[in-house]
């Protein structure tokens, strides 16, 4: 899938209302995927790479699939230690993620003067 509004947003209307989604964490690659998820109201959790592989003991091999159904496997088996995400307000991530390709960032949240607004600059 895509990492782009029209395709996550046709993921996500295919998701059941009373589904959880559990994702790797992937640093601003991501926050599009749990802002769609906030929008639409199905609770996500990001989970480190790191915390799923080790979670699940010794396991060989890495691909798409394999690591799909590794994320799958401990938001089954670990449900009750998952947290999950809410989406920053627009200003806060700017500032927390100044790095972000801007194009992506207003794409999401609208353009850079109303932002600037909300904080007086």
């Amino acid at each position: 899938m895509k990492n782009g509004v029209v395709s996550i947003s046709k993921f996500l209307s295919t998701v059941p209302k009373d589904a959880l989604l559990c994702a790797e964490h992937t640093g601003v690659y991501g926050d599009l995927l749990v802002y769609l998820c906030n929008q639409v109201e199905i609770p996500i959790a990001l989970v480190p790479g790191y915390t799923i592989k080790h979670s699940l003991g010794l396991l060989k091999g890495k691909t798409d699939p394999i690591d799909a159904r590794r994320i799958r496997e401990y938001g089954e088996r670990f449900t009750d230690k998952l947290v999950f995400s809410e989406y920053d307000e627009e200003c806060i991530v700017e500032i927390n993620y100044p790095e972000a390709e801007p194009s992506r960032y207003y794409a999401v949240h609208g353009s850079k003067s109303s932002c600037q607004a909300q904080q007086g600059i």
